[in-house]
């Protein structure tokens, strides 16, 4: 039998290959497509309906992944990021774009929700519960680091092409070996076999949850999608500033992640996320009233340092709020929640941007921090009826 850190390591390679291909599709390859086909401008509706396939596949993928098994739904997931890669590598147009960022955004929803529950699965039964976040914080900063690294082998992969409709193709046809990777890996872990029955509603006993993801999800809507234009707009950064600014906060994201795991040896993932959350409300605060780029740039890696710690912390608390044969349901029950107030505090943020300016972040600090600590006061105590570690 495989022991249970080779398992994990499997697991990890897996969901690191299929969200870094997924995510150089949205980030890279959907933008290079449509300009290469020509015709209209897909990056917005890229985002759309990616966020909406995930949210709406999560819950479902959850519910299913309880009543038979992880592994099938995680490879189910990365099957679905594979065709709608393979589609746009045989046929760029604007059909396959679309069905391309609709497949990813439901595979990433079923295999996100599924592997989040085979990691608690493992750790918990191992009597590890306490390191969970650890395991979270460490699978986060590689994938962070995979999605920051995939775009540029895949821009070295376009430039060795004829035209750039070739160097879709080869693009896609990379990321989609890569989901197919993926896939495969997922036949080398053992089935675990889930004790006890699921015989909750979908959302039974996930609202707590679903509370907290949609309320720390609302305000980091209006923060992330509106925190490039502020720069670029509001402080006259050029395209390569905030590219090479980006770069850096992406960067400040994986050890973000690993340094959540380490506070999680200290202190409860409920302490940590209130303390991680207050500490990222006041970098998105000064962010808004920043009277410089370079302020406003230093501000901005500093909220993508600090906004990493708290994935963990929920991540873990998610995962430990019920039966083990209800968890993926409450974990998709949570994503779902988070993907929708994401949207909708995008598009508030949007609605207010151009009368508000820089205030607006000032408001999503405040609704961050006080959301979060209301949110953490209504969770219920942890699985076995005693209060979380800590």
């Amino acid at each position: 039998m495989r022991r249970p850190s080779n398992v994990l390591v499997t697991a990890t390679a897996a969901y690191v290959l299929g969200l870094a291909a997924q995510s150089t599709l949205l980030f890279f390859l959907v933008p290079a497509a449509t300009r290469a086909v020509g015709g209209s401008d897909l990056d917005g509706a890229a985002f759309v309906l990616t966020a909406l396939a995930s949210a709406v596949v999560s819950v479902p993928a959850g519910r299913l992944a309880d009543r038979t098994a992880r592994r099938p739904v995680m490879r189910a997931g990365h099957l679905a990021v594979f065709l709608g890669l393979a589609l746009l590598a045989l046929a760029p147009s604007h059909g396959a774009i679309l069905a391309a960022t609709v497949l990813g955004g439901a595979g990433v929803g079923a295999f996100h929700v599924a592997f989040m529950s085979y990691v608690a699965d493992v750790v918990i039964a191992r009597g590890e519960k306490n390191r969970l976040p650890a395991a979270y914080g460490a699978t986060g900063a590689l994938a962070i680091a995979a999605c920051a690294l995939a775009p540029f082998g895949a821009a070295g992969l376009v430039g060795t092409a004829t035209d750039p409709v070739a160097g879709v193709r080869i693009v896609a046809g990379a990321l989609a070996a890569a989901a197919l990777a993926a896939a495969l890996l997922t036949c080398l872990l053992p089935t675990a076999r889930l004790t006890g029955s699921a015989r909750r509603g979908p959302l039974a006993g996930s609202a707590p949850h679903a509370l907290l993801f949609a309320a720390v999800g609302f305000p980091m809507g209006a923060i992330g999608a509106w925190s490039g234009p502020h720069l670029l707009d509001g402080h006259g950064a050029s395209a390569a500033v905030w590219g090479l600014v980006l770069g850096v906060a992406t960067a400040a994201s994986a050890p973000g992640s690993v340094v959540a795991g380490r506070l999680a040896r200290i202190a409860s993932p409920r302490a940590v996320l209130v303390a991680s959350n207050a500490a990222t409300a006041v970098s998105v605060a000064l962010f808004g009233l920043a009277g410089g780029l370079a302020e406003a740039a230093v501000l901005l890696v500093a909220r993508h340092f600090l906004a990493a710690i708290a994935g963990p912390a929920m991540n873990a608390l998610v995962a430990d709020s019920g039966a083990e044969t209800e968890r993926a349901g409450a974990i998709g029950a949570a994503a779902a929640s988070w993907h929708l107030a994401w949207a909708g505090g995008a598009l508030a943020g949007g609605l207010l941007m151009p009368v508000f300016g820089g205030a607006v972040f000032v408001a999503s600090a405040i609704i961050l921090a006080g959301g979060t600590w209301a949110a953490v006061a209504r969770l219920p105590a942890a699985a076995g009826g005693a209060p979380a570690p800590g």
